[in-house]
């Protein structure tokens, strides 16, 4: 699949953020007691992953989140991203949620 325009890297971007995952993270990890996901009073963030499927095709998917922080932002797309609904729409590409990158949505 060929794409009309060729992504930018988004190491280009300087609010772009990458967080490593701690070995023991977990997607509820990171919530704050006193926040749920979603909230419309949390910041929303676009989170994007790389994608590939076999061994040419590459691509991301993005999320678009509510979150406190870029970590709580990360966790809540990768357990977006391993639902049932998401893997369908990346048609079974695997998805790579430690290339995960956030930025600010304005």
């Amino acid at each position: 699949m060929a794409l009309a325009v060729s992504p930018t890297p988004a190491d280009q971007n300087p609010e772009c953020c990458t967080v490593p995952a701690p070995r023991t993270a977990t997607p509820t990890s990171y919530a704050r007691p006193t926040c749920r996901a979603g909230d419309p009073r949390l910041p929303l963030w676009l989170v994007t992953m790389p994608t590939r499927l076999g061994s040419s095709g590459v691509g991301t998917q993005t999320f678009a989140v509510r979150a406190a922080t870029v970590p709580a932002a990360i966790a809540t797309a990768t357990a977006r991203a391993l639902s049932h609904q998401a893997v369908q729409h990346r048609r079974g590409a695997k998805i790579d949620p430690l290339g995960a990158r956030a930025v600010p949505f304005h």
